[in-house]
């Protein structure tokens, strides 16, 4: 039986950069919050029976917004979900404001250095990354990227900086949020302990959950 928590929004929209972590926290979060997870580069390639790098080499960058786009409507029945988005797939503002109709959308945003090593590592795999050859060519794609997405990042309903918080603490802000989420003082406080303003005496915390030692993986 689904927590009543999580049934203060329709789905989790998780975004933000490639690398940030999305798959890993999406995955975790969806079994603390008894949703199902959806991996939404994982669901274009089911649907199309084609990897996201052949599509990328078959249709361009272009042609692959515009068949993300047309995936993206199939969610619309999804309910219950956490959803990892791909790293561009909320760029589009019509994209956005579909999104925001599937339920609470909030980005995962982690150091720049950090990203670039994750990506590094499985660059292969990364289409925008494939022509990359060193760390530092990853790197200066990544900032240009970061210059690209910042603005529609920060248009999400909540931004976690992932590099202060352990899973524990990144599973504390969404549940904080979906427990409370129509109460606006204690938004207020959610939000200063987002921001680091509050001690962290003042912390609250799930009692009755096993918590992952580290983020490591993510």
């Amino acid at each position: 039986m689904t927590k009543y928590w999580a049934k203060k929004f329709k789905n989790i929209i998780l975004t933000g950069m490639p690398g940030s972590g999305k798959t890993a926290f999406g995955k975790i979060y969806a079994h603390v919050s008894e949703r199902l997870f959806l991996d939404f580069d994982a669901f274009i390639e089911s649907t199309t029976k084609k990897s996201i790098t052949q599509l990328f080499e078959i249709e361009g960058e272009d042609g692959f917004r515009n068949l993300e786009e047309k995936i993206l409507h199939k969610l619309e029945r999804r309910h219950n979900f956490v959803i990892a988005m791909g790293g561009g797939t909320l760029l589009k503002p019509d994209n956005l404001n579909y999104a925001r109709r599937l339920g609470l959308i909030v980005t995962l945003k982690t150091p720049l250095e950090i990203i670039s090593k994750r990506i590094f590592e499985i660059k292969e795999t990364r289409p925008l990354f494939i022509n990359c050859k060193t760390i530092e060519d990853v790197q200066e794609k990544v900032n240009i990227l970061w210059d690209e997405r910042k603005d529609a990042y920060e248009q999400s309903d909540v931004v976690i900086e992932t590099a202060y918080n352990s899973i524990d603490t990144l599973k504390m802000h969404l549940s904080l949020i979906e427990r409370r989420a129509d109460n606006r003082e204690y938004m207020q406080e959610v939000y200063n302990i987002i921001n680091k303003k509050l001690k962290q005496s003042n912390r609250w915390v799930e009692k009755d959950e096993v918590i992952p030692e580290k983020i490591s993986d993510l």
